[in-house]
């Protein structure tokens, strides 16, 4: 088939050249660009206990004083310094209960008596 004094086979499309793993999902910024960390968040402190966490995950529920759970993600733990936060299963924590567009989140975890 000749289309505009060129020939190119049916059905096939030029999309032009293409750099491999560009264009297309989403952008990310580079590891060593991102914030380290988020500024404490405001509220009051509260305590719970740690329902379940998987590291592999990164994210797990605690027990607030109340009964209800509230989510937490590992980068909302204190870390020892490792980057990635972790928590045991009955461990007492002290945290921020901020509103997400998701439900309540535990910010600014740590271990309860730090």
């Amino acid at each position: 088939m000749r289309i505009g004094g060129s020939t190119r086979a049916r059905g096939s499309r030029s999309r032009g050249p293409r750099s491999r793993g560009q264009g297309r999902g989403r952008s990310r910024t580079p590891r060593e660009a991102r914030p380290q960390s988020r500024p404490a968040p405001d509220g009051p402190r509260e305590t719970g206990t740690v329902k379940w966490f998987s590291r592999s995950k990164g994210f797990g529920f605690v027990i607030r004083e109340d009964g209800d759970e509230i989510f937490v993600h590992h980068r909302s733990i204190r870390s020892d310094g490792d980057g990635r936060g972790n928590l045991r299963d009955g461990q007492r924590v002290t945290f921020v209960a901020v509103e997400r567009s998701k439900g309540w989140q535990a910010e600014d975890v740590s271990p309860a008596g730090d």
